[in-house]
């Protein structure tokens, strides 16, 4: 079950403190609890922390945690970075268009968690950070999930729009704070979206900005 992951992230004000409710409700399916050996393996320790392993949609098999924070709940779920790399098409056509983009159904699968979970600020992550031990170990990395926080909190929407996320989600008050929007960014943004779901770049570059 161990592989290099890119990750998702959900932040969510406070509510269940469940991880499997909180999976579930985000869409991933045939979940199971992991027990201490394979949370060691992934580097979480703590006695008692749930940590689930299941499919999310069409991103695949994943592995889930929950952070409680000072003001939110934090969902992560954990997804192969090589069955990401399988969907996408190998032509790297610059203006592939939306419609025929297949990674599209893995968006439209975050959009589908955004709108169950009704986060403030959630984000896809589909970078690699060769730099990064814990990433290239396969065990993922909560540490980073956790430095993006303080954007959440302080409600800096143009800072988080600036980390270049493979996809942004933002609440609707919070949208209406940005004080630029995606087309002058050179961003697609999600059909059926609201607006709220934007993607780091344009065409076959659209995850990557």
């Amino acid at each position: 079950m161990f592989f290099k992951t890119y990750v998702a992230a959900f932040f969510m004000a406070h509510g269940s403190r469940r991880v499997g409710d909180v999976a579930r409700l985000a869409g991933v399916s045939h979940a199971q609890f992991l027990d201490d050996r394979y949370k060691a393996a992934l580097g979480i320790l703590q006695p008692g922390r749930e940590v689930m392993y299941g499919r999310w949609g069409a991103f695949g098999i994943a592995w889930t945690v929950l952070e409680v924070l000072e003001t939110h709940t934090c969902l992560e779920i954990y997804f192969s970075q090589q069955h990401f790399v399988e969907q996408q098409t190998p032509n790297k056509v610059a203006d592939l268009p939306m419609e025929y983009d297949p990674t599209l159904k893995m968006a439209y699968a975050f959009s589908d968690a955004c709108r169950s979970l009704q986060p403030e600020v959630a984000l896809v992550d589909a970078r690699p950070h060769p730099e990064d031990l814990w990433w290239e170990s396969g065990r993922g990395n909560p540490q980073w999930v956790l430095n993006q926080y303080p954007l959440v909190q302080n409600w800096d929407v143009n800072g988080i729009i600036c980390e270049g996320y493979s996809l942004t989600y933002l609440s609707e008050h919070l949208f209406r704070l940005w004080e630029s929007d995606a087309a002058s960014q050179g961003r697609d943004v999600l059909p059926d979206s609201q607006g709220r779901v934007i993607f780091a770049g344009r065409g076959w570059y659209r995850w990557e900005g």
